[in-house]
């Protein structure tokens, strides 16, 4: 599928929306039309990890970009072959770099990225890195990634090949069987455990699919505008500003020729 991405930190979530692709989302017909396109644009989750001191463990959840490099690519040509807190940190943004830039992200340029940014080899095919580049664009346009607490993946230990982290979380939910008047799980255990197990996506996002509208707004509509460069945050005053104490100072400079969005192809090329 596409995958649109934010490429602007001082955009909050919640605030670019893609309206010109179809379904629409809010105003679709539940019975005749598939499931709608039209969505809000969110940065890349980038939470960063909190060590456990010499254990090479994370003390709790976190979830994002800095998640996913550290529990599917492998740290085996970093300083003592492990990942530091700055490592994950300097990683995380040569990816998101290349999304504000507008620049490729296929495997390849993954890896440039990376190994420039870090100084040592780290990629796809990198030891016992595991990474899927669609999952890894999926993140980068906002999708949830979380490594539990307790995972060894930082300095004070060796690296833990291990995937530990996921998309999905367990939750015990209701719903599956209709019995005596009610929805109730499918068995007789799950009902006193509370619920079914069902896989919940942590931070979803919408999927997006190539077509006819889509190649539209990415040729002369929303994405294709977004791309481009758009002004931020235009000031409208009729005067100037100057530094008067009743005056002030606008709160956000104008941001001319801005980008707001990268889209990529599934093999990490721009659409």
């Amino acid at each position: 599928m596409p995958y649109i991405c934010l490429a602007r930190n001082d955009i909050p979530d919640g605030t670019v929306q893609i309206l010109d692709l179809s379904p629409n989302t809010s105003q679709r017909s539940l019975i005749y039309e598939p499931p709608g396109q039209t969505k809000y644009v969110n940065r890349a989750l980038n939470e960063a990890p909190v060590p456990i001191p010499t254990s090479g463990a994370v003390s709790s959840d976190f979830n994002g970009l800095q998640a996913y490099l550290a529990d599917r690519f492998d740290p085996t040509n970093l300083g003592g072959a492990v990942w530091s807190e700055a490592d994950l940190a300097t990683g995380a943004a040569a990816l998101l770099a290349e999304v504000d830039a507008g620049n490729a992200l296929t495997a390849a340029n993954v890896d440039a990225a990376l190994t420039v940014a870090l100084g040592a080899a780290v990629g796809f095919g990198v030891g016992g890195s595991t990474p899927v580049l669609t999952e890894l664009l999926s993140v980068l346009a906002g999708r949830g990634y979380v490594l539990p607490a307790g995972s060894i993946k930082l300095v004070g230990a060796p690296w833990d090949p291990v995937q530990r982290g996921n998309f999905t979380e367990i939750q015990r939910q209701f719903g599956t069987t209709w019995d005596a008047g009610e929805w109730v799980p499918s068995s007789l255990a799950n009902r006193q455990a509370g619920g079914d197990p069902v896989p919940v996506e942590t931070k979803p996002t919408r999927h997006t699919y190539n077509s006819t509208h889509f190649q539209v707004s990415l040729g002369e509509g929303h994405l294709a505008t977004f791309q481009a460069g758009v002004t931020l945050w235009p000031d409208s005053d009729l005067v100037g500003h100057y530094p008067w104490l009743m005056q002030g100072n606008n709160q956000h400079p104008q941001v001319n020729n801005a980008r707001v969005v990268t889209v990529y192809n599934d093999d990490g090329t721009l659409a």
